[in-house]
């Protein structure tokens, strides 16, 4: 999984809204395999409250309820307890969106932080998408 190693390494900056946050880390890994799904929602934020506030927007005046509707639309969902790597996770947390996204990676789904790359543990609940 060299081409997924490569960009994790690439990736590896501090979290910072619209520019390197959980969204564009994860639709980056999507675009360069072809399946981009964030244009929507990407870069109009500054701030966590910007994201939210921008979130609430999308959903009342686009096509999609939600972040998941809105990536069930460019790719497919896999109901799987064992997700493999390079699918996208999502992941509920208590931050202003309610939940984050990162890139399955050797059992671990792999999402941004304060100081760049972090592991995760799957945890129940968590909804992947392939993008194969």
């Amino acid at each position: 999984m060299g081409q997924l190693d490569d960009y994790l390494t690439a990736a590896d900056h501090p979290f910072e809204w619209g520019r390197h946050d959980c969204l564009t880390f994860a639709n980056g890994w999507a675009a360069l395999n072809g399946k981009p799904f964030g244009a929507a929602w990407l870069g109009h934020y500054r701030t966590p409250l910007q994201a939210a506030v921008h979130a609430a927007r999308i959903c009342r005046n686009g096509p999609h309820d939600d972040i998941y509707a809105g990536i069930d639309a460019a790719l497919d969902r896999a109901m799987t307890l064992h997700p493999s790597d390079g699918m996208i996770a999502a992941q509920r947390e208590t931050g202003p969106l309610g939940w984050g996204l990162g890139i399955v990676r050797g059992g671990a789904v792999i999402r941004l932080g304060a100081s760049g790359i972090e592991a995760a543990l799957p945890q129940a609940g968590d909804v992947y998408w392939s993008l194969g």
